[in-house]
């Protein structure tokens, strides 16, 4: 076996279930016409039932997790050095919600006012885009903001979601701090702005940052350097924690939520996507000429290994996914048993 298969086979084999909560950095909302932005219902529902995964991480992801991680270490230095940090990795869990995440950063600002800080990688053309804007290419291969960018979406629920349960969720123990959980529940309660920090993994000295306010229900977000443009509104908190009661509902009842995303569009998702212009310039070219085009969510994009077979390329669950709809399919047979959990 090829060392990089077998790197990503290792995934699989040391695998081990996690808590059966909902996870802020994975939260949904659907937009005004039924699409979903930010992370699958089902796979979220295949975790929570404690199934065993079907398909091993790419390499490349697990890479770029772990450049994120070196990221945010060189950012937590610099803000030691300043005298700015407050801690790192603060555990937080919701109960109503049966909600958990951890905090990247908290910090202090030149007015002694605490923010928590979500620092994020990101590279290629379209990322570049997103999250910086329209630019234009200077020499040595650097860009000129020409306007403020948008974060992605799953980042505005997770820090959102952050700060609405400062003042609601528990502090947990684990935390790098020199302050006590009672105090630190203490210090956060009142927080109200968050900033997502992102860094070029290619090019480290292309940032990006983003506000992030809640206000009247919502989620509010402006670009740093843009202070001359309105916030904008992402979307309101509700949309958020009605997603996660239905992924509740799921659990409970073991029902299977239906697909969020597909590995294959149909002839309306291919309308629909020509319609609201997500469709590449080539993309489209091609489904005007031929009524047709191949194209999927990239939640559900595959890849082949080295034997030829498809495995989901960010989906853990992805060839369990397929199996649902086919009329054998029994939960049961998918689901790691209780002794190995509790191991």
């Amino acid at each position: 076996m090829a060392f990089k298969e077998y790197l990503e086979q290792r995934f699989l084999s040391e695998w081990k279930p996690r808590a059966p909560h909902l996870y802020v950095s994975a939260l949904s909302i659907k937009d005004r016409v039924g699409k979903v932005e930010g992370a699958c219902l089902r796979k979220e529902w295949f975790r929570l039932q404690n199934c065993r995964p079907t398909d091993h991480q790419n390499l490349r992801n697990r890479v770029i997790f772990g450049c994120g991680n070196v990221i945010e270490d060189k950012v937590v230095e610099q803000l030691k050095l300043a005298d700015r940090l407050i801690s790192q990795g603060v555990k937080l869990y919701w109960s109503k919600l049966n909600l958990s995440g951890e905090i990247d950063i908290i910090a202090r600002d030149d007015e002694d006012t605490l923010s928590f800080i979500e620092v994020k990688s990101y590279a290629g053309y379209f990322s570049k885009n997103q999250i910086l804007g329209p630019s234009k290419k200077t020499g040595g291969g650097g860009y000129t903001r020409r306007g403020p960018g948008t974060p992605r979406e799953s980042h505005l629920m997770q820090l959102g979601m952050y700060l609405v349960m400062c003042s609601k969720a528990d502090v947990k123990e684990g935390y790098k701090s020199q302050y006590e959980v009672d105090e630190m529940q203490e210090l956060i309660k009142d927080i109200d702005t968050g900033y997502l920090l992102y860094v070029d993994r290619e090019a480290p000295e292309q940032l990006a940052e983003f506000k992030v306010k809640i206000q009247d229900g919502g989620i509010w977000y402006r670009a740093v350097g843009f202070e001359k443009t309105e916030p904008v509104l992402f979307c309101n908190i509700e949309d958020i924690t009605s997603r996660c009661q239905e992924l509740t509902n799921h659990h409970i009842n073991n029902t299977v939520p239906p697909r969020d995303f597909s590995s294959l569009y149909d002839k309306e998702q291919l309308a629909d996507a020509y319609r609201r212009g997500e469709m590449t310039a080539k993309e489209a070219k091609t489904y005007e000429a031929d009524g047709w085009v191949r194209k999927d969510d990239w939640q559900c994009r595959a890849f082949k290994d080295g034997n030829d077979e498809l495995h989901g390329l960010y989906c853990q669950y992805f060839k369990l996914c397929q199996l649902v709809d086919l009329e054998e399919f029994k939960l049961e047979d998918h689901q790691v048993p209780q002794e190995e959990t509790n191991n």
